[in-house]
């Protein structure tokens, strides 16, 4: 890949990390906003199951497909100058899928009291009739994610990514809003009409507004189509297969339903804090390098593909690495800091910081999963990701059910840890085996030197919070705030400066926004 490509994706990755962190940044405003005026209990609960069905919807008629299926395709037939073949298959999968999405969204209505039913088991009649209303509020959400998706898609193919930087931001923000507008009179169906309206202004309002001028979408039903058909070649695995990153979501939430009151509330508040550095790393570099890689894979350089890949891979490892010894050693004042407003108590916090301690494990494999697994859906190879990725579905259900059963909600984190890992190495040795692609010592030594940057700033920090004393000592935000400034102090001062002397390409969006004086001085 050239130096200008290469600038390229790293700009790509940047816009779309701090696109992350805005959003995230809403979405804690969110989230606190809902912990503060509700606390953590069965009304939360029910709030967040609602979102079981709708996001179960999606996942399995659109999937990855929106993206992951539709940019290499779509990069295909710029590449060969015919855009408007482009245009053409997504009129007709818009059409078509906007329907099958639609009769779907319908019926999931219509039957939503005997779906939630299966998916949260452990709720009792009012809990369960709660979810079942908010659940028929967010439903037709997915009709709107899966045509803005697409319009969005036509962006990134292009290597245009403000539309997904966009999306997510007034997504959040219209659920922010229609809490805190409709919250007093309707209690959580506020947020769950900021959900609906969200899906409308964010994914669906970008993608018609930053396509106006080069949109040619129109009504297309065309069932012959030998172009649909290849996009259902590559979207079907991503359809019926599951992944357990998508997957644990649901499955912790449906052993978590039998357990204590507010577990699936301490746990999605933990995994949303999880998923921060996820985002930031694996998710907004994958998203990024997949354009690229699919333009390498049309034209057909194939050395240019694996050693871009490996080089990405080994990046991500070493972040993601550095930011899950951070998540971890920082857990508890960091969800302090975040969530303990309110009517969200000191033990909510606790429970919560553990978990995130625990899911911090993840960090890692999931970030490299993200990135590796778009070597394959570059190459329109989706097939044998779906395959290796539901049989680590499979062998994972049997170790949440153990680990449920000996440790409550913290098997379930302790679950999420140990199968990531495992789909994240299944990922790597499947790449090695099927396009001789070698991802296994990139991703080993972008870990070990990750692992070799940031351990002395957790020892440090581990230190310094034992010294600073016990959870009571985080009743107050400033306190908190305190305890995660002292923290972070070693990361900054340790990992970061070895991170830009030896990272590697892993600092090289870092370096690049350094003056030219100060690379000057540490010779970078």
């Amino acid at each position: 890949m050239s130096r200008s490509d290469t600038r390229k994706m790293t700009m790509a990755a940047l816009l779309l990390s701090v696109s992350v962190v805005a959003s995230r940044i809403l979405g804690y405003l969110r989230d606190v906003v809902i912990a503060a005026r509700l606390g953590a209990g069965n009304e939360t609960d029910a709030y967040y199951a609602a979102f079981g069905l709708p996001d179960l919807l999606f996942y399995f008629l659109a999937g990855g497909a929106l993206s992951i299926a539709f940019v290499p395709l779509f990069s295909r037939y710029l590449v060969d100058g015919d855009e408007e073949r482009g245009w053409r298959l997504l009129s007709n999968i818009a059409t078509t899928g906007g329907l099958v999405i639609t009769v779907a969204v319908a019926m999931a209505w219509v039957f939503a009291p005997e779906l939630v039913g299966v998916l949260f088991p452990g709720f009792d009649e009012v809990q369960r009739e709660a979810t079942v209303r908010l659940t028929r509020i967010v439903l037709p959400g997915p009709v709107f994610f899966f045509v803005g998706g697409l319009l969005i898609a036509t962006e990134m193919a292009n290597k245009r990514f403000v539309a997904a930087a966009l999306a997510p931001l007034i997504y959040n923000a219209c659920i922010i809003f229609g809490g805190i507008a409709l919250e007093p009179s309707l209690g959580v169906d506020g947020f769950s009409w900021g959900v609906l309206a969200g899906s409308i202004l964010g994914p669906f309002a970008m993608g018609l507004w930053f396509t106006r001028r080069t949109r040619r979408l129109r009504p297309l039903v065309d069932l012959r189509s030998p172009d649909l058909w290849r996009y259902f070649v590559i979207a079907v695995p991503l359809m019926l297969g599951v992944s357990l990153t998508t997957v644990d979501e649901w499955i912790g939430r449906y052993f978590a339903s039998s357990l204590a009151e507010g577990s699936i509330t301490w746990l999605n508040n933990g995994r949303r804090l999880m998923l921060v550095p996820i985002a930031l790393v694996g998710q907004a570099i994958g998203q990024a390098a997949l354009p690229f890689l699919s333009h390498l894979r049309a034209e057909g350089d194939e050395e240019g593909f694996h050693s871009t890949l490996g080089t990405t891979v080994s990046a991500t490892a070493t972040l993601a690495t550095c930011a899950a010894a951070a998540i971890a050693v920082a857990a508890l004042p960091l969800t302090a800091l975040v969530y303990q407003h309110g009517a969200y108590d000191a033990r909510s916090t606790a429970e919560t910081a553990t978990l995130l301690a625990i899911l911090a494990i993840a960090i890692v494999g999931w970030s490299v999963q993200a990135v590796a697994a778009r070597g394959f859906y570059a190459r329109e190879d989706t097939w044998r990701p779906m395959i290796l990725t539901s049989a680590v579905v499979a062998v994972c259900i049997p170790i949440y059910m153990t680990l449920t059963a000996a440790h409550g909600v913290r098997g379930i984190a302790m679950s999420t840890g140990i199968g990531i890992t495992l789909q994240a190495a299944g990922t790597i040795l499947l790449f090695r085996f099927a396009h001789r692609g070698r991802l296994g010592a990139p991703a080993l030594v972008g870990l070990l030197r990750g692992i070799a940057f940031s351990a002395p700033a957790y020892a440090l920090g581990y230190l310094i919070l034992h010294t600073l004393g016990s959870r009571d000592s985080l009743q107050s935000g400033a306190t908190a705030l305190l305890h995660f400034g002292l923290v972070a102090i070693p990361f900054a001062v340790i990992t970061l400066p070895l991170l830009l002397l030896f990272g590697g390409e892993a600092a090289a969006p870092i370096r690049r926004r350094l003056p030219a004086r100060v690379r000057s001085v540490l010779r970078l």
